[in-house]
């Protein structure tokens, strides 16, 4: 692995750690949800450090190059991060579901309760 690509991943980890942990500071980002990103970073880091790490692995993999082993990694991540927030997504749909629900079974329920508190009013009044 070049000392360029080393250079790269060591600045992306640390720009890409910084913004989480700005996010999360910000309250714009929760700590469970970041710690996906942090997982990411630190192998990153790992493999930036130490390449024969890489180099290994690849070599276990079957794959040509190291470089093409953290393509791979960034793919799988993709793929990861994609099904995680699709769950994340899910989930708070159906919250916001059943949330919607109650709201519209609460609103009928005051209208009636009005109803009926008008129609005793206006027989109190007769």
């Amino acid at each position: 692995m070049s000392w360029k690509l080393r250079i790269i991943l060591i600045l992306l980890v640390f720009f890409a750690d910084l913004f989480s942990f700005h996010q999360i500071r910000r309250g714009k980002m929760s700590l469970n949800h970041s710690l996906l990103w942090i997982l990411i970073s630190i192998v990153l880091l790992l493999i930036a450090v130490f390449p024969s790490i890489a180099f290994w692995l690849a070599g276990m993999m079957g794959i040509g190059t190291p470089v093409n082993l953290v393509f791979l990694f960034f793919a799988f991540f993709s793929i990861i991060l994609f099904i995680y927030l699709t769950n994340v997504i899910s989930k708070g749909d159906r919250i916001n579901r059943r949330l919607v629900q109650k709201v519209a079974l609460m609103e009928r329920e005051l209208r009636e309760m009005r109803k009926t508190e008008s129609k005793g009013d206006a027989a109190e009044n007769e």
